[in-house]
């Protein structure tokens, strides 16, 4: 009896080391990459050209989400192709965290939709949702040359001129494209659409009077319409902009089926590790709460959308369906 101790002691012991030596990649080894994180730069995506919206609110939020992180998030404009050239790019890159991409309307919801027979990317399958940043208004706004003080007399020089007035957007495929479309759709005109590589060219476009009007965001207008350059006439959404109170959205000048709004969100890799999502989910949501981040992004006409990465996958993946729908109503094609 007493001889056979050691032994089943000697046993029991070697199964009992046997649970955590087994059990060990799936906790200690998690919980190690998410305390090592982030260990050298991360490179975040934006695939707009810089001076636009996506590009405003990455640099208002990097330097307060590098100090969090000790690291530094390194801004990286890949445009092109409604934000296809960028997105593609990120969804092909390594997932370990340290590869970020900008996500948004535009390159989540539209860009898909009107590249549907040969998608480069899906994006519930290719991306994790970290968080949703902020959601903007966009407006239609014309050159002061352009003979209409409101958007019913726009409207109606429009109609007595068929095909004759042009507006500016920031790229084929991009939201500010498809809302145009649905403009027209709405209104039954006959407006030339004129893309430009990006926001800031399309603005510079219809400040110099290179063109009538243009569909941009609200964000962007505050600046030019404060320095009477433009005139904004409607802007899309349920509720009015709080940083132009005193222009309409279309609803109230009867014009339905343009209250919509765009969004912004941060996205990795598909198979980056949850850990890594869940750590930087919790420095974004700082980093939007900061003091100045919030002065800056609701100063520049956005509304800030905090959200934990399940409740923005939820969102997006509604969104989808939802603009896919409003591109087929648009009629919105790339040209």
């Amino acid at each position: 009896m007493n001889s056979s101790a050691p032994r089943n002691v000697s046993l029991f012991l070697r199964r009992m080391l046997l649970v955590p030596l087994t059990a060990a990649p799936f906790s200690f080894v998690g919980m190690s990459v998410a305390q090592q994180y982030p260990d050298k730069n991360i490179r975040l995506i934006v695939p707009y050209v810089a001076g636009g919206t996506p590009d405003f609110i990455s640099r208002t939020i990097e330097p307060v989400l590098s100090s969090q992180l000790g690291q530094r998030v390194v801004i990286d404009n890949r445009p092109g192709a409604g934000g296809l050239i960028g997105t593609e790019l990120a969804a092909k890159s390594t997932a370990d965290g340290y590869t970020l991409v900008v996500g948004g309307t535009s390159n989540f919801c539209v860009t898909p939709a009107l590249q549907r027979k040969n998608k480069r990317y899906d994006v519930m399958e290719d991306f994790l949702h970290v968080a949703l940043l902020a959601q903007a208004q966009l407006l239609v706004v014309s050159h002061p040359s352009v003979p209409a003080k409101s958007i019913k007399e726009l409207i109606e020089l429009a109609k007595s001129h068929p095909g004759k007035l042009s507006y500016a957007s920031s790229g084929n495929g991009t939201t500010p494209h498809m809302l145009g479309e649905l403009f027209k759709h709405a209104t039954g005109l006959k407006i030339q659409h004129i893309p430009y590589k990006g926001g800031p060219q399309a603005w510079t476009a219809v400040v110099s009077g290179e063109v009538e009007l243009l569909v941009g965001q609200v964000q962007q207008a505050i600046p030019q319409v404060k320095a009477g350059r433009i005139k904004p006439h409607a802007v899309f959404g349920a509720k009015r902009s709080a940083s132009l109170p005193n222009v309409p959205i279309f609803n109230e000048v009867g014009i339905t089926g343009l209250d919509v709004t765009i969004w912004y969100s941060i996205a990795a890799p598909a198979k980056a590790p949850a850990e890594v999502v869940t750590k930087l989910n919790g420095e974004m949501a700082k980093a939007l709460a900061s003091a100045d981040v919030v002065a800056k992004l609701t100063g520049g006409g956005l509304e800030i959308l905090p959200s934990t990465p399940a409740e923005a996958t939820k969102f997006i993946r509604a969104e989808i369906p939802r603009w896919a729908e409003a591109v087929r109503i648009s009629g919105a094609k790339v040209d």
